[in-house]
């Protein structure tokens, strides 16, 4: 099994000792396509969030997002649509920008236990989730691991927790990783690229 380096993303269909060349199968269902029965769904007619099509926020088969050119064609749609290249991953996107009420995530868990954003996520970009966050974390009702899916075991960051753009958001304390003072208020902007772990905006939880 091939990945790139530095991300969850496997480049290999198949195991190069397979004969057959059978498709690896994803044990996780969290990111993969639907399944009916023992059945896969081909991709391009996998639906995830609300029903919308996969392609919708990830690109056309064999043309995901991003385009690893800046200026291919593949990458100007999700650039109107939210202003950056890659996933659709804005909320704002397809939402208003207030659409997110902290109760729409405090004890409000789908069947599998998973946030109610796409593959189970919170809302990105968000002025209320930035703010309001700890109050789900703190929460006893919401279901261990949740944050750790993206976030890392030790809630230090992982591939699966890099902003998609650059982002100035308010943080609770000024410390040495970023998070400063300013005429608005405590800020840290986060480059485009950063893991996004605790710690960037307040001490780990849990910690003195």
């Amino acid at each position: 099994m091939v990945k790139s380096a530095g991300t969850f993303r496997l480049l290999q269909a198949y195991r190069t000792n397979d004969a057959n060349a059978r498709p690896i199968v994803a044990q996780n269902r969290r990111f993969a396509e639907n399944q009916s029965g023992t059945k896969q769904v081909l991709y391009r007619l996998s639906q995830g969030h609300g029903g919308v099509f996969c392609q919708a926020c990830h690109g056309s088969t064999h043309a995901e997002w991003p385009n690893a050119t800046a200026n291919a064609n593949d990458n100007v749609a999700a650039g109107q649509l939210q202003g950056h290249a890659g996933t659709l991953i804005e909320c704002q996107t397809c939402h208003g920008a207030t659409s997110f009420p902290l109760s729409a995530f405090q004890r409000n868990f789908d069947a599998n236990e998973w946030m109610k954003g796409p593959h189970g996520m919170h809302p990105v970009d968000d002025a209320t989730w930035n703010k309001e966050h700890k109050e789900v974390f703190e929460d006893g009702g919401t279901p261990a691991g949740t944050c750790q899916t993206c976030h890392g075991a030790n809630l230090q960051g992982s591939p699966l927790a890099l902003v998609a753009a650059t982002r100035t958001l308010i943080c609770a304390e000024t410390n040495n990783r970023g998070c400063v003072s300013t005429s608005q208020g405590k800020r840290v902007v986060l480059v485009k690229g950063t893991a996004v772990s605790c710690n960037l905006c307040h001490e780990m939880p849990g910690s003195d």
